[in-house]
């Protein structure tokens, strides 16, 4: 990257803020082959240089036996912002935002922590990536204190146990066996991980991939705790509905939830398995890179056995969980397809409802008609017989004229109600021999 670009990404980043809050965290630890010891605390603005040079406070430990043979390593983890909140699952948001970090250094000391350190300068290019894509760049550098030996300088963006993945640029010194490096966008529960593994694995300080081991490792166990939320979700689904093969499953909210909620989880869940499965993806390329750049290193190191097994480990963990995706896939498939039912199964109940609701509404109206039908006739008559020139008419009369006349009027609509019954049979009949045909 050239100085114009780099200083235009510095000015804009909004990443400096030097009295912000007291300082970043910095972790260190050293190995030898009989102890090893681990510092971290708070670093200042001021204190940087003596970071870079292990200088003051940041001098090699006096525990340690002489001052060659060992292995270090050396981080400084970008930190929240202070209006940083966290939220009930733990993740850091400011401002809506996941992950808005801060370095408490001045422009002009992060240049010269880069420098230093033989660090990527485009750390900051990266960190417009996000959790977008991840990113992987490695740069051989000469040491000029050092005829003969180089310096590997490594950018890796990887998504950890968040959603915003994690800018980790560091540098491997072969000569010294010293890991320097500095991690942005990563909580506190991730920097615990991280530096609660590098403990862990200290044996293996020597080795130059050791952190971005370290690294997929957390980000493969994050996809682990995601796939089991991911399994609890369609389970909880699954119980709703009925649909499922366990018994003893008991949900987290047992509460009877409606079809659109279940619907709307449903859909959602179906967003997530694609996301995860490309997390899980991303982390086996990480692992085959891994795994192909330590067969081809001839300098070899003690464990590197060890870390050759602990990726073969991770490979496979990777593989179940991508069977465990493809199951989660097809039953989130069936319970969105069991949601559909349930909604057409209530559809079907309402219809049938209403169209009971119209049969009786049909048979009251038949009722009316049948009266219509018995009294029509006889009003009829009656208002006939109301003229003066029939009103000495006898009363035998009406009845002689007015039953004969309600007999015709009930057959003539007997009549024409089966024949429209009949019509419409046959219409039904002829699409049916046309939809055959």
């Amino acid at each position: 990257m050239d100085s114009l670009k780099f200083d235009t990404l510095i000015a804009e980043s909004g990443l400096f803020e030097p009295a912000a809050y007291p300082g970043n965290a910095f972790f260190e630890i050293w190995r030898n082959e009989s102890e090893s010891q681990v510092r971290e605390g708070n670093l200042m603005d001021g204190e940087i240089e003596d970071w870079v040079n292990q200088s003051g406070r940041f001098a090699i430990p006096k525990t340690l036996n002489g001052d060659v043979g060992y292995d270090k390593l050396r981080l400084i983890f970008g930190r929240p912002r202070p209006s940083a909140r966290r939220t009930t699952s733990g993740r850091v948001m400011v401002h809506g935002h996941y992950h808005q970090f801060i370095l408490p250094f001045k422009r002009e000391t992060f240049s010269m922590l880069l420098e230093s350190c033989k660090l990527s300068r485009q750390i900051l290019e990266v960190k417009e990536y996000r959790s977008i894509a991840s990113h992987y760049a490695v740069q051989v550098v000469p040491d000029q204190l050092s005829a003969g030996a180089s310096i590997q300088s490594f950018l890796q963006l990887i998504r950890l146990q968040n959603p915003t993945a994690t800018i980790t640029a560091h540098s491997y010194n072969a000569n010294t066996c010293t890991t320097t490096g500095i991690i942005l966008q990563t909580d506190d529960r991730e920097a615990e991980a991280i530096k609660e593994r590098i403990i862990f694995h200290k044996a293996s300080l020597g080795c130059r991939l050791l952190l971005q081991t370290i690294l997929v490792d957390i980000s493969l166990v994050g996809c682990a705790d995601y796939l089991w939320d991911l399994k609890q979700d369609v389970m909880d689904i699954e119980l709703s509905t009925g649909q499922h093969t366990w018994d003893s499953y008991k949900a987290r909210d047992e509460k009877p939830k409606p079809d659109v909620e279940l619907s709307r989880k449903a859909h959602g869940l179906r967003i997530e398995v694609p996301d995860l499965c490309r997390r899980v993806s991303a982390a086996s390329i990480w692992i085959e890179l891994l795994l192909e750049s330590l067969t081809q290193d001839q300098g070899g190191f003690a464990t590197k056995g060890l870390i050759v097994q602990w990726l073969e480990n991770m490979k496979i963990q990777a593989k179940m969980a991508k069977l465990d995706m493809e199951f989660i896939a097809k039953r989130i498939d069936n319970q969105v397809g069991a949601v559909y039912n349930r909604f057409s199964q209530r559809d079907n109940i309402t219809m049938q409802k209403i169209s009971e609701a119209t049969n009786r509404d049909s048979s009251a109206m038949r009722s009316l008609a049948v009266l219509g039908a018995l009294f029509l006739p006889g009003t009829f008559v009656a208002t006939l017989f109301s003229i003066n020139s029939l009103q000495e008419q006898p009363f035998w009369v009406y009845w002689v004229i007015t039953i004969p006349l309600t007999l015709l009027v009930l057959a003539a609509w007997i009549f024409w109600t089966r024949w429209r019954i009949e019509d419409v049979r046959r219409q039904e009949l002829a699409l049916d021999e046309k939809v055959i045909a």
